[in-house]
């Protein structure tokens, strides 16, 4: 038996999510987003933040993110 390689992939966001999010979420637009993920909770929680969904002070709060647990 011969290991090959470890292969990994990374999706990248569309830039209109980017200024969606800036525009018109985070400056009191108003609007609440749920993002629902199949990826794994860490997972998507790194890109909620990326995204700008969620900010480090979100992350402090116990139902900013969960599993359908």
């Amino acid at each position: 038996m011969i290991y090959l390689t470890t292969f990994g992939m990374k999706d990248q966001l569309r830039d209109v999510v980017y200024s969606c999010i800036k525009d018109h979420i985070r400056n009191e637009g108003g609007i609440n987003v749920t993002m629902v993920s199949g990826d794994h909770l860490e997972t998507a929680k790194a890109v909620a933040l990326k995204a700008g969904i969620l900010d480090e002070e979100d992350m402090s709060h116990q139902y900013s993110v969960m599993t359908a647990d």
